[in-house]
């Protein structure tokens, strides 16, 4: 019926809005569920959505007062089975839940919850063969790998008799005048990623016909006449100009450009020596524009030649080069001052023709780009948008027809960052299901402010716009204006700085931009509808929800600022883009960052000492994290056992001497590499202890053992981690499960070559980092846009001087000047752009970039809770907010900002500070599920965490154990369960005599157990691990959401019989069966929500035949 849009700002609580609309549409019938969709954009996100939506519809099946009356309040007007909700009972509503969650229970795969890639790929996999694709494509998701091999095989086949021989020259020699360095394969792969930009999706199929050499050649010949053709025509004129200039000089008894006023500059010279230089190499005029002098003397205002000037000139010919200056003056300029067509279209010509050779290069790089992918038969995760787009456009019924279910409705989480791609494929599945719809069934939920993914495609327009425009009858909008995440002073501060900035009336101006000029209006209103749009409910303030004021009565939160003050002329950038300095340099070396680098230890230990535990430290890029990182690390004096230093630098195998000495060791084992056994002892050294074999023999062991040499890749690395797994610390032996886990996913998505993946892994793998969780206790140290989504106690944010650097290449539509098959154009982003057709375009991306830098800014300071901290320094987006505090501005219901200026501010920065740091009294939890992940228990064997590959075990009996447990999982017919087990020891090419034994031992238990028969021979239905989800108040009291303890369980079996249910777990190994009852009991507790049936509970250890039954 409609769709509801909702501005969701920072901390305004839209996973709790999306998963109460979920769970409203979901009680309005049974299976109502395997309607919705609920779509986001990382894989964290989907498991908090699910677990959010498993939490509430148990906590009403619970009959749960506070959840109950929760919901009827969200859901009015809603309905159940078609009764009103007002009209139903507390337990006729609970019930309703309870046949919800029996329903996702037995029907887990329904549960659509997922990323936007998973549900392309969904599609996709769908419509294979309709779309022309081979099953058994291999997906890459990084590109870089592949475009870096296409890029290879283009400069390995070049000749010197190819065009593009000729074109690379042009390419290499333009970048070497732009003082670019000399890394021409870099300079390549920069521009194959262009591709991946999706303005280029529309015209990829008429790139594809230019690697056809000869059409390719006949397109550039027809463009380069006609834009020859355009620059001759503007040039002609000019040179008329030139001309007759030079015949009236000419003519005067060879009169120069000296005699006349300020010795023509400024003047004579635009239409005389300059003009014809100009002409001579077709420069783009920028620096003989008319100005304020030509004007003056064109209109006479000023004389023409030199006071007292001895040359005798008649009046006539001062009169015809004034003409001359008023006929250039019209070449350049028309009657509102703005650029001629003329010029404009000679701007355009000479910019594509000095850089034509970006597509002719880019059409064979891509030629080499399909027939790589087309031998090894791979798709990129990009190409699954495009041929989907393509296809969904008259197909959408046929998807819904493959996918099996038909979706009436759609949650979209984090909709600013859809894509154009994304939402063309979304757009006729949304349209249908408004179309078939009884009630509210889209509910998109975003926060444009937050939109800082546009270089990954992501466009913020569409939930500005383009939703509205699409869906102009059917579209509400709804503004979230509470913040339940930060403290008063936090959202009081933030309010202010923002309304101030969009209020500046110099916001962004560049150098020598004029603020009067409609282009800068243009752009100020554009970014302000970013923040404050009122016909679409969109405000940049927020409010403190009254249900929290009271917890604020002793704390109001605490905002300190620092102030840098300009050293030696150091912060002295403008916002000229165009600038050729580098304004966000990653360096931070110098003297004065160091100073700001001690500002952080002193923060970080001050807060630390007063309790908070949970502090994030937000920059701009990797570099300046590698740095601060590094900083704290060296200069940290906490003597604090929980004291930790939580980055993707700390975390990534690069940090590991255990996992380099597998890699070496492997790479020494391989090839016989002097380097690589030099550093695999290093690393050996640095992990041994006195228990070690010595480090020549273990080599020598590993060389001679012909078996071990003779395994593939996964089998070797968990062999090494065998041999010294005893040796590591807790911290060592994590890295080396994830390590594990690491090479079964290169195998997954590349192949099984231990030379490729040793290659891959030291130039690509080593820096990936693990996953733990963001909520540990410790100092987090994360890009901005790493820590989206986020929230810390205290956050510090130490440089606030960023810019986001404008695109190295634009793409542009063809221009009407051009004739000619080619449809677009690549060109390098510089101010040239802004006087040719172009123009609009190139400042909208100007416009756009300036709204990157905001949003950055604004999800750095959202996302602090009760502490922020930041250095704003006098450059780029620090520089606005300067002129802000220049200003004094007013903080909302606080005073001015100069109020809370700190008799601690010095002579390298002013200090504000808004409220007083007190001792915090509560900590980040400490019983997420990711924490076991990151500390890994002593007693707990590396083969226990490696299931799948039974095959690849060092421990045979593990092995045999882990088989077993799994063939046990997957039969549902006692009767026939020998299909199923040949299928699963087929595929790990088990031998006749290990078949027959595993057989066997299947067999032995129903024999000797005829209860565990009964539990196939009688029940109605048969579950095989589905995950439970259960949370658990921690108190009475009550909690927020965040602060409960949330389990996620996965019981082996549930066999639903016609008077009772009974879950089992399976156990492998000498294990003390007596130790696992507590799962068990857990998984009987949950049931018991949902069935009312007797619960039995069992564990079963199928290596020994044991069982037992689990007492409740």
């Amino acid at each position: 019926m409609s769709i509801k849009v909702l501005e969701a700002s920072a901390g305004s609580g839209k996973t709790y809005q999306l998963s109460m609309f979920y769970v409203k549409l979901a009680l309005e019938n049974p299976n109502n569920f395997k309607k919705i969709l609920a779509i986001t954009f990382t894989n964290a996100a989907v498991n908090e959505m699910k677990l959010r939506i498993l939490d509430r519809l148990y906590s009403i099946a619970n009959n749960n007062p506070n959840s109950l009356e929760e919901f009827k309040a969200f859901a009015i007007g809603g309905k159940i089975n078609g009764i009103p909700i007002n009209q139903l009972s507390n337990y006729q509503i609970s019930g309703a839940a309870k046949n919800v969650l029996y329903n996702i229970l037995h029907n887990y795969q329904d549960f659509s919850v997922s990323t936007i890639d998973s549900f392309l790929q969904r599609l996709f996999r769908g419509a294979l063969y309709e779309i022309g694709v081979k099953y058994n494509y291999e997906l890459i998701v990084k590109n870089d790998d592949i475009y870096s091999e296409a890029v290879d095989d283009f400069i390995v086949n070049l000749q010197e008799q190819y065009p593009a021989f000729n074109w690379l020259i042009k390419f290499i020699e333009d970048k070497l005048a732009q003082d670019k360095s000399f890394n021409y394969n870099n300079m390549l792969l920069d521009l194959i990623k262009e591709i991946n930009k999706e303005f280029f999706y529309d015209y990829e199929d008429v790139f594809n016909k230019l690697t056809d050499e000869d059409f390719k050649q006949k397109c550039l010949d027809d463009i380069i006449q006609c834009l020859n053709n355009v620059m001759k025509d503007f040039l002609g004129k000019a040179n008329k100009i030139n001309d007759a200039f030079k015949d009236i000089c000419k003519n005067n008894n060879n009169i120069t450009e000296e005699n006349f006023a300020y010795k023509g500059d400024g003047s004579v010279k635009y239409i005389g020596s300059k003009l014809e230089n100009a002409i001579k190499i077709k420069d783009s005029f920028k620096g003989i524009m008319p100005k304020n002098r030509f004007v003056d003397i064109m209109n006479q205002k000023q004389g023409l030649l030199k006071k007292d000037s001895p040359i005798n000139i008649s009046q006539q010919n001062i009169n015809d080069i004034l003409t001359l200056m008023k006929n250039y003056y019209d070449l350049i300029f028309d009657i509102n001052n703005e650029f001629t067509i003329e010029y404009r279209n000679y701007e355009t010509a000479r910019i594509i023709s000095n850089q034509i050779y970006n597509i002719a290069l880019l059409s064979d790089i891509l030629k080499s780009l399909y027939d790589y992918k087309k031998t090894n038969n791979i798709l990129l995760l990009s190409d699954i948008g495009k041929m989907l787009r393509k296809f969904i456009e008259n197909n959408y019924m046929f998807i819904y027809e493959k996918l099996g279910v038909y979706y009436e409705y759609f949650l979209i989480d984090e909709f600013q960052d859809t894509s154009h791609v994304q939402y063309e494929i979304l757009k006729p599945l949304i349209n249908e299901s408004l179309s078939q719809a009884q009630s509210d069934n889209v509910l998109l939920v975003g926060d444009i402010k937050q939109a800082i993914y546009r270089w990954r495609n992501g466009d913020w327009e569409i939930m500005k716009d383009t939703i509205d425009t699409d869906f102009h009858n059917s579209i509400s909008r709804n503004n979230l204006t509470e913040n339940w995440r930060s403290y008063p002073n936090i959202v009081k501060f933030n309010n202010s700085l923002f309304s101030e900035l969009l209020q500046l009336t110099d916001l962004f101006k560049e150098k020598d931009e004029d603020i009067s000029n409609p282009r800068y209006q243009t752009k100020i209103n554009y970014i302000k509808e970013i923040y404050i749009d009122t016909d679409k409910n969109r405000d940049v303030k927020q409010e403190i929800p009254e249900a929290k004021k009271d917890q604020f009565k002793d704390f109001q939160g605490y905002v300190k600022l620092y102030i840098a003050k300009d050293k030696n002329n150091k912060n002295t950038a403008t916002n000229d883009v165009n600038s050729t300095s580098d304004d966000t340099s990653d360096s931070i070396e110098s003297e004065e960052d160091d100073k700001v680098l001690q500002l952080v230890i002193n923060d970080v230990n001050n807060l630390w000492e007063k309790g908070y535990k949970n502090i994030g430290i937000l920059v701009r890029t990797n570099k300046e994290a590698v740095e601060v990182f590094k900083y704290i690390l060296q200069n940290s004096e906490i003597q604090d056992n929980d004291f930790k230093i939580i980055s993707d630098e700390s975390i990534s195998f690069a940090n590991s001497d255990a996992v380099l000495w597998i890699v070496f060791t492997l790479y020494a084992l391989q090839n016989g590499s002097n380097y690589a056994r030099y550093m695999s002892e290093a690393f050996y050294d640095f992990i041994k202890t006195s228990n070690s074999v010595p480090y020549k023999s273990l080599m020598d062991n590993l060389e001679n053992d012909n078996n071990f040499m003779a395994q593939n890749l996964y089998f070797k690395a968990e062999h090494l981690v065998n041999i010294i797994y005893k040796e590591l610390d807790d911290k060592e032996k994590v890295f080396c499960m994830h390590f594990l886990q690491l090479i079964k996913n290169y195998q997954r998505e590349h192949n099984n070559n231990e030379v490729m993946f040793i290659n891959w892994f030291l130039n690509n793998g080593v820096q990936q980092s693990l996953t733990i969780t963001e909520e540990k206790n410790g100092v987090h140290i994360s890009t901005i846009h790493k820590s989206k989504g986020l929230e810390y106690d205290a956050v510090i944010v130490p440089f606030i001087n960023w810019t986001r650097n404008q695109n190295d290449y634009l793409w542009f539509k063809k221009p009407d000047i051009c004739n000619s098959n080619i449809p677009a154009f690549l060109l390098k982003t510089s101010g040239d752009l802004a006087n040719s057709q172009f123009a609009d375009e190139y400042y909208m991306e100007k416009t756009k970039k300036y709204v990157d830098d905001l949003n950055l800014l604004y999800v750095a300071l959202t996302r602090a809770k009760k502490v922020l901290i930041a250095n704003i320094e006098n450059q780029n987006i620090g520089k606005e907010i300067q002129k802000c505090v220049t200003n004094n501005f007013n903080i909302d219901g606080l005073g001015a900002i100069d109020t809370y200026k700190s008799i601690n501010s010095n002579e390298n920065f002013d200090i504000y500070e808004i409220g007083t740091l007190v001792n915090n009294t509560t900590y980040a939890s400490d019983m997420s599920i990711e924490n076991f992940k990151w500390a890994a228990k002593g007693n707990v064997g590396i083969q226990i965490k490696i299931k799948e590959n039974y095959s690849l075990s060092s421990n045979e009996k593990i092995a045999h154990g882990v088989l077993m447990h799994d063939i046990l999982r997957v039969i549902d017919d006692v009767d026939n369960w020998e299909k199923k087990a040949d299928k699963i020891l087929k595929k790990y090419h088990k031998t006749s005599e290990e078949i027959k034994k595993i057989k066997d031992n299947i067999k032995t238990i129903f024999a000797t157990n005829p209860e565990v028969k009964n539990w196939f021979t009688n029940a109605q239905e048969i579950i095989s691990e589905r995950d439970l989800s259960i949370y658990k108040p921690e108190s009475d009291k009550d909690k927020l959401e965040s602060d409960k303890e949330r389990k996620m369980y996965r019981p082996d079996k549930i066999f639903i019989h016609p008077d009772k249910i009974i879950v089992v777990d399976f156990k492998t190994g000498e294990k003390d069966l007596n130790e696992y009852k507590y799962q068990v009991r857990n998984y009987v507790e949950i049931l018991r929500q949902i069935f009312d049936k007797d619960i039995e509970g069992y564990l079963l250890n199928i290596d020994n035949n044991e069982l037992i039954n689990v007492e409740i």
